[in-house]
């Protein structure tokens, strides 16, 4: 079956829309009929299996992720076990990926049994691995080898002079190692032979490949060599025949990110919480939810240990990225979504219901107030950094839109579990959304697309609107604003499970006051 890439799936969603028609309110939708649209479409994206096939934690924290929690809310509000079914079936795929670091072909079932041998070995494999062991151009061994989703699209690429014969020559790499993505992407890993003759001329030989990639190329003194995927080769003093150098060039390397694990387990982790929690679920997913839970428990934890910092000072902590020369970072603190992803799953994990590990839930805890310390007021409202104020400098710009529905999930899932944020906290993240980024109408309604501006539509992806819309718990005019951003819209269908999980939010906490309110907004609703 041939996969659909996210990013263009993402759009193919966003345009499976309905007729554009006014803003309504929160009677007007219809839950079985907008759950049936999206039925519809989600049947049709990879033909049902989302993107649960794929092997890359990229393709996996900001794809398939999303379809989990759209199943999750779907279960939610209709309490159809179908949905509960539907995240179990892509977990199962999601967890055969993990343990034979291979893409499934086609979507299949598997037996409750299989499932608990996959999770014994995966916990028994994780238990073996050195987190310390490097190699030799001391790059840590364990994210390619310890169990777990990897992705080499995040990280460096590098160069290094391995060999030099020459009498005055010089050969410097430029450079020596590659952030930019697109570039490092280049590079291929194989070891490179440069060889000058007279004239001057030179040739260069693909050693891993055993290839020619230069032949005969006339050399112009002062001018770099390009030749080589990715780098440039700058030479100094005059070439003399037979002068030879050898380059090793390291390709990206698949790493594992605090980020990406905390978008994946996040909705596995509310699935458990589901099934625990409700002795009709645990009759029919009960033996899955105990396997994913050992797998969670059995792999996750000890991995990001040693990247683990705490600020005795603030009672706070944050993950930061690994001491590896293939982190575009090395042992930065995360940027504050990235530690919030894995705050948001570490919260549910350390649930009663799931055994509530007490050096989890500290975590959890510690990760919430690092957050709020960055919480600054503006207006009405909060401003936050992306990076805090620790992460690299030119990073240190205000958080958008896309970014914050994971802090603004976080803030969310600490609130309703009593940890660190108050009822205050969360008007205020409401009034970020309704006084500084919405432009007050409720005909052409627009958000910005940073937490401190205002209107330009930065909602220019549909999931932009997640946990946003859950903020109408705190203020019903996020209602207002949000159902009316997808009316205008023309309805993409990905954001119907949000739209459906904060109606059952608003009515629930609204419902003596939403029939016969007025119409709210800014500007008188215009």
């Amino acid at each position: 079956m041939r996969m659909i890439p996210p990013r263009f799936a993402a759009m193919l969603i966003m345009f499976t829309a309905l007729a554009v028609s006014a803003p309504a309110r929160a009677s007007d939708f219809d839950v079985q009929a907008y759950v049936e649209k999206y039925r519809l479409a989600d049947s049709s994206l990879n033909g049902g299996a989302g993107y649960a096939l794929l092997k890359d934690s990229g393709n996996l924290a900001w794809g398939e992720s999303y379809v989990l929690n759209d199943y999750y809310m779907l279960w939610s509000v209709t309490k159809d076990p179908c949905w509960i079914d539907k995240m179990m079936q892509h977990i199962d795929m999601m967890l055969s990926t993990m343990a034979h670091r291979e893409e499934l072909k086609a979507a299949r079932t598997f037996s409750d049994k299989e499932i608990e041998d996959l999770a014994k070995a995966i916990a028994g494999r994780a238990s073996l691995v050195s987190l310390e062991n490097k190699d030799a151009n001391g790059y840590l061994v364990w994210p390619a080898e310890y169990p777990g989703w990897a992705s080499p699209d995040y990280s460096t690429a590098a160069a290094r002079l391995i060999e030099s014969k020459s009498q005055q020559c010089t050969v410097t790499i430029d450079p020596p190692l590659i952030k930019d993505l697109g570039r490092a992407k280049q590079v291929t890993g194989h070891d490179y032979h440069l060889v000058f003759y007279e004239g001057p001329f030179y040739a260069i030989g693909d050693y891993t490949a055993d290839t020619m990639l230069v032949k005969w190329k006339e050399y112009r003194p002062g001018e770099a060599i390009n030749d080589i995927p990715g780098f440039s080769l700058k030479v100094e003093w005059t070439p003399k025949a037979q002068d030879e150098f050898v380059v090793r060039t390291i390709a990206q390397r698949p790493l594992q990110f605090v980020v990406h694990d905390g978008a994946i387990i996040y909705p596995m982790a509310r699935f458990i919480e589901a099934v625990k929690s409700s002795p009709e679920l645990q009759g029919r997913f009960g033996s899955k939810a105990e396997s994913y839970l050992k797998v969670i428990t059995g792999t996750v934890p000890r991995k990001w240990e040693p990247s683990w910092t705490e600020f005795p000072e603030t009672s706070s902590g944050s993950y930061r990225f690994l001491e590896s020369p293939a982190e575009l970072y090395p042992g930065s603190l995360l940027p504050l979504n990235q530690n919030n992803a894995m705050g948001r799953a570490l919260l549910v994990l350390s649930s009663p219901s799931l055994g509530a590990s007490a050096l989890l839930a500290d975590k959890a805890k510690k990760i919430a107030r690092y957050f709020k310390n960055y919480l600054l007021t503006q207006g009405t409202g909060w401003y936050w950094n992306y990076g805090g104020v620790n992460f690299a400098a030119h990073e240190n710009h205000p958080e958008d839109a896309g970014h914050a529905i994971t802090d603004v999930g976080f803030a969310i899932e600490a609130y309703h579990r009593g940890v660190e944020f108050t009822r205050e906290d969360m008007v205020r993240f409401a009034k970020t959304l309704l006084d500084t980024m919405w432009n007050g109408s409720l005909d052409s309604p627009q958000f910005g697309g940073y937490i401190n501006n205002k209107g330009g539509d930065g909602w220019n992806n549909p999931y932009f609107g997640r946990h946003w819309i859950e903020l109408c718990e705190f203020d019903p005019a996020v209602w207002d604003a949000c159902s009316a951003w997808f009316k205008t819209r023309g309805e993409p269908v990905s954001y119907i499970p949000s739209l459906l999980y904060a109606q059952d939010i608003y009515r629930r906490t609204w419902k003596k006051t939403a029939a016969s309110s007025p119409a709210r907004g800014h500007n008188g609703g215009k």
